[in-house]
């Protein structure tokens, strides 16, 4: 049995703001680790080449991670 759980999904515009949100929520949790499906496979270079190609505001939060 799954149990329900508040969940909350925002729509975003288009990619730009899609990536701001995220940027924003990753300062607002700054977690010390990040585990997801696919690390190893390239994804967070991809999100960062995404973000560095639409001029994303703040994406200097994310830390060291540069490409």
């Amino acid at each position: 049995e799954i149990k329900k759980q508040n969940l909350k999904v925002e729509w975003c515009m288009n990619e730009r703001v899609l990536l701001e949100y995220f940027i924003g929520k990753m300062k607002q949790v700054d977690p010390d680790l990040i585990v997801c499906h696919g690390m190893t496979t390239g994804i967070f270079e991809v999100l960062i080449n995404r973000i560095n190609q639409l001029k994303t505001a703040h994406w200097s939060r994310l830390g060291r991670y540069k490409t």
